[in-house]
C-alpha cells in the first residue's frame, strides 16, 4: 500500500537533508546506506510511493543519522544555521553577511549586555570612590582651619570694643587712627579671606561629589560672598557661616557615606553577579557554537543563569557572606559567584538538605507525655 507521507515525515525528510549537509560539512563519516535510505525516501516522497517499508527505513536511519552527529541535535543545527537577518545599517556599516544565526545573534547580545555592566559597574565604583574621598578630604580642608576661625574670633573679642560700628574695608581703615588697631583690622580680613576661600572650595568640591545626589542643594553662605569685612559684624557673620558650613559638611558626610555603603552593598552586588553570569554566559555560547549544541531553549536557561547571578550577588553583597580571612574583596565574590553558580547554590542546597534531615529526626524522636 503506497500514497503520500504525512506532515511529520515529510518535516523529518527535510531535517535528514540538513543534517547530512552538516555532518558531511564536519567531516562526519556517512555511511553509504543512511544516504540512500533518506534519498530513496525523498523519492517515494514525490512519487506517492511512500510505504510502511519505506517509513520504517527512513525512520531508522534518520535515527543513526541523528545518533552520529551528537551532542549536536536537530534544534542546534537549525539554531546555529544563518536565518536571521541583521540590519541593513550594521550590514552597510561593517560590510557584514546580511543573515546570522540564532546562536551568534544571542551571543551578540550578551557581549552587548556585558559590555553595559562593565560600563556600570565601573561608574558606579568610581562615583562611590570619588564620593568617599572627596567628603573625607573636604571635611580634612576644613579642619585645617579650625585655628584660623579661633585667631578671628579672639581677634573680634579683642577689638570689638574699640571698632564699634566703624568701617574697617580697605576704604576706611586708614581713617584708623590707632596703629595696632589698623594691623588687627588687617589680619582679621586676611583670616577672613583665608576662610573665604576655604569655604569656596568646600562648596564647589561639595557639588561635584557624584553621590551628591543624595542630599540636598549646597546652601550660599552670605556672611562668606564678598571679598573683605564692612565692619565687625560681618566678620562675625563670616565666622558664623564657616562654623555653619562646617556642620553641614558633617551632616551631608553620613548621608553620602551611607548612600555609598548602601550602593556597595546591595547595587553593585547585583550588577557584579549580573556580570559574571554573562561572562559565563559569553563563554558557555561560544563553546555550543563551535560543538552546534546552541538550541532554543538555551536562551531561556542563560536568562535564568543571569537573574540566579543577580541573586547570588545580592547573597554575597548584602548578606555580608564573605570569608574576611581570604583576601578577597566583596565585589571579587560577588563576581566569583555569579560566574560559577552551580556550587552556590549547591551550598545552599546542602544546607536546605540538613536542615531537613534534621526536621526529620526531631519528628521521629518521641515528645515527653
Amino acid at each position: 500500500m503506497t500514497g503520500q507521507p504525512q506532515n511529520r515525515d515529510l518535516e523529518a525528510l527535510e531535517d535528514a537533508t540538513h543534517l547530512m549537509r552538516y555532518a558531511t560539512r564536519s567531516k562526519l563519516t556517512l555511511s553509504a546506506e543512511i544516504v540512500r535510505t533518506v534519498f530513496e525516501a525523498g523519492e517515494a516522497s514525490d512519487n506517492g510511493k511512500w510505504s510502511p517499508e519505506i517509513a520504517a527505513k527512513f525512520w531508522t536511519a534518520f535515527s543513526s543519522l541523528c545518533t552520529l552527529i551528537a551532542p549536536a541535535t536537530v534544534d542546534s543545527v537549525y539554531a546555529n544555521m544563518p536565518t536571521e537577518a541583521r540590519p541593513r545599517w550594521y550590514v552597510w556599516l561593517f560590510r557584514a553577511r546580511p543573515l546570522i544565526s540564532v546562536a551568534e545573534r544571542s551571543a551578540q547580545r550578551y557581549v552587548g549586555i556585558m559590555l553595559f555592566l562593565l560600563l556600570a559597574v565601573t561608574g558606579i565604583a568610581y562615583a562611590v570612590e570619588t564620593s568617599r574621598d572627596g567628603i573625607q578630604g573636604i571635611e580634612k580642608l576644613l579642619d585645617s582651619q579650625k585655628a584660623v576661625v579661633e585667631t578671628l574670633q579672639k581677634g573680634i573679642a579683642q577689638n570689638e570694643t574699640a571698632l564699634g560700628d566703624r568701617a574697617i574695608d580697605s576704604k576706611h581703615v586708614r581713617s584708623i587712627p590707632d596703629a595696632g588697631l589698623r594691623a588687627a583690622v588687617h589680619g582679621m580680613q586676611m583670616n577672613r579671606l583665608t576662610l573665604r576661600a576655604a569655604g569656596a572650595q568646600t562648596w564647589q568640591e561639595a557639588r561635584t561629589l557624584p553621590l551628591f545626589v543624595f542630599y540636598p542643594a549646597v546652601p550660599i553662605y552670605t556672611g562668606l560672598l564678598t571679598d573683605e569685612a564692612g565692619t565687625v559684624g560681618d566678620l562675625e557673620a563670616s565666622v558664623k557661616d564657616f562654623t555653619a558650613a562646617s556642620a553641614y559638611v558633617a551632616s551631608i558626610k553620613s548621608s553620602i557615606l551611607g548612600a555609598a555603603d548602601f550602593v556597595t552593598k546591595t547595587l553593585l552586588p547585583i550588577l557584579l553577579g549580573m556580570l559574571g553570569a554573562c561572562a559565563y554566559v559569553v563563554r558557555h555560547i561560544s563553546d555550543q557554537i563551535r560543538d552546534t549544541t546552541y538550541a532554543r531553549t538555551s536562551p531561556t536557561q542563560h536568562l535564568v543563569r543571569v537573574g540566579l547571578g543577580a541573586l547570588a550577588g545580592i547573597v554575597i553583597g548584602f548578606g555580608g557572606i564573605v570569608d574576611q580571612s581570604a583576601n578577597i574583596s566583596a565585589a571579587a565574590w560577588a563576581f566569583a559567584a555569579g560566574y560559577a553558580i552551580e556550587p552556590v547554590f549547591a551550598v545552599i542546597d546542602s544546607i536546605a538538605e540538613k536542615l531537613r534531615n534534621l526536621r526529620s529526626g526531631d519528628a521521629g524522636v518521641p515528645q515527653p507525655h
